[in-house]
């Protein structure tokens, strides 16, 4: 029995992959803003899944999941670094604040919560981290610009991890899906802050 950590599991891509987790036995907390989404879940699995609350953009809330995690199945074997936001709109049309907040959920949340797990698994040799990207993280198009290089960072992050932990007994991937029907585009998508007639 696998234990898993999945970030934005409350609907979508995250939950499906706790769900095939769940189902073939291992234990999965489910992470996410606002969990009611994923009662069923709870519901089919009360043994063996956990609703964690988290914010990935705040530091303190992802060393609480991971703590309520690590309580509850003694270590994390399988992190999921799947929590993501996007933005459409211009380059221009793009506000520092949003671009930091923006960074913020895609990026400095990910690193963070990989720094929070790294040091059990490098303790018991063994670990997997996946962190989920885009096929936006290698090909960048108008209107999606910032959200672009959040992947493209992450990309670069996870390049450089695998490579840092590989003799460790840690394995680290990207995957890095198209298009496909979720929720992404309703709720998880702000946009810009104005919208500019030239664009």
């Amino acid at each position: 029995m696998r234990i898993w950590l999945v970030t934005g599991a409350s609907k979508g891509l995250g939950s499906a992959i706790a769900r095939a987790a769940l189902a073939r036995g291992d234990r999965v907390a489910l992470t996410g803003r606002k969990m009611s989404p994923a009662d069923p879940v709870f519901a089919e699995f009360p043994d063996t899944a956990l609703p964690v609350a988290l914010d990935i953009s705040n530091s303190e809330s992802i060393r609480a999941a991971v703590r309520k995690v690590e309580q509850w199945a003694g270590r994390i074997d399988i992190l999921v670094n799947n929590a993501g936001q996007g933005i459409h709109g211009a380059i221009e049309e793009t506000s520092d604040t949003s671009l930091r907040a923006l960074f913020d959920v895609n990026f400095f949340g990910v690193a963070t919560l990989i720094r929070e797990v790294l040091p059990s698994m490098r303790e018991r040799g063994s670990g997997f981290i996946i962190n989920i990207g885009s096929v936006a993280g290698f090909v960048s198009n108008p209107g999606t610009g910032a959200y672009c290089a959040t992947k493209f960072a992450l990309e670069g992050l996870t390049e450089a991890l695998r490579k840092e932990v590989a003799g460790m007994g840690i394995r680290v991937s990207m995957v890095a899906p198209g298009g496909m029907r979720t929720g992404f585009n309703g709720p998880s998508i702000w946009q810009a802050d104005v919208r500019m007639e030239a664009y």
